[in-house]
């Protein structure tokens, strides 16, 4: 990891640090604040939850349950998710959720968790809070995954790689994750 990644990564760290709770609501939510949120809302960070427990057991079929069928990544995160759970170990901090919007049969909202990963050959062991933005489509009912893509950091940077893929941004201001991995070569 270079020098220049690792103070990228801890500027990133201390300034999501300084945001405050009630800052995260205020961008958050299409709820009004204090009321309990509504049962879309709800939905779509359960959706989100599982998604990292899924992924934390490396369950394949779980973690692709959750996106929809017709996202234009479903093919490469299905490839992505096969390699890096035969080269990786992941767990992840239960996510903080934030700046969640419903609109209709579309949804979108903000996680943020600290992924630790392990490699299965090395042992060596990697750790990194990681941003990202979850776009949804509900299909027969269910809110399904339509894409996951990198936060961006205060300053305009995404405080990881850049995309080698040369993908657009994203309507959600980040960059596109290939296949929404989290492996040492996902963006």
């Amino acid at each position: 990891m270079s020098f220049a990644f690792r103070v990228s990564l801890c500027l990133l760290v201390f300034s999501l640090s300084l945001i405050n709770s009630p800052l995260a609501q205020s961008q958050s939510s299409t709820s009004v604040p204090g009321s309990p949120p509504s049962s879309a809302e709800s939905a779509v960070r359960a959706v989100v939850e599982k998604y990292f427990v899924l992924y934390a057991a490396e369950d394949l079929d779980g973690v692709m349950s959750l996106w929809s069928e017709k996202s234009p990544d479903y093919a490469s995160l299905k490839q992505n998710l096969q390699r890096q759970f035969a080269t990786e170990d992941f767990s992840f901090s239960d996510p903080m959720i934030s700046r969640v919007k419903v609109e209709s049969e579309k949804a979108s909202l903000r996680a943020m968790t600290n992924l630790t990963a392990v490699n299965l050959k090395s042992s060596q062991k990697r750790e990194q809070r990681i941003v990202r933005n979850f776009a949804f489509v509900r299909e027969e009912g269910k809110w399904k995954v339509w894409l996951c893509a990198c936060g961006r950091r205060p300053g305009g940077g995404t405080g990881e790689s850049q995309d080698r893929s040369g993908a657009d941004p994203v309507a959600s201001g980040g960059e596109r994750v290939a296949g929404g991995g989290f492996g040492a070569g996902a963006k």
